[in-house]
């Protein structure tokens, strides 16, 4: 394992490429940019991250979003649970961060604020400041993946 300083995180494809190419299978990948304990920059690509929010609904939020159901790639009921105490929340994964701001204008509740999905990814697989790093997924001989992450100590 090597420790890495998170500077920045992107994502690609951009919000722009994915409205310009809607129809192309090109993944979402995260990429995280730090810097190793000797100064070295350190550029890591995180594969399988799934852009979600939530919404409280009391009927299957596909039946809810109608034609755009199609940007819904799966959505689990009770799955997680609103601070406020309602019943009946859905946990809604899109492909794209950018699926995410049309669908949830469909809704009346939801449970994520307008954060930039760079900045959710951190909260979704815990990355902090520091995390520890397989150097071969630096290298880029190893596929780099949201279980794979470690809070350096």
């Amino acid at each position: 394992m090597t420790t890495m300083r998170v500077i920045k995180i992107d994502f690609t494809p951009s919000i722009g490429d994915f409205f310009a190419n809607r129809d192309s299978e090109e993944p979402l990948v995260v990429h995280i940019h730090g810097c190793m304990r000797n100064g070295k920059y350190v550029h890591v690509e995180l594969h399988d991250t799934v852009p979600r929010f939530w919404v409280h609904s009391k009927e299957d939020p596909r039946t809810v979003a109608g034609r755009q159901s199609y940007k819904i790639i799966d959505c689990v009921k009770d799955e997680a649970s609103a601070i406020t105490g309602e019943p009946d929340i859905w946990t809604i994964y899109t492909r794209h961060p950018a699926d995410i701001f049309s669908l949830r204008k469909l809704f009346e509740t939801t449970f994520q604020d307008n954060i930039p999905y760079h900045d959710a990814v951190r909260a979704f697989y815990g990355i902090t400041a520091f995390i520890d790093v397989p150097y071969d997924c630096i290298t880029g001989e190893l596929r780099f993946t949201p279980d794979m992450i470690k809070k350096s100590e």
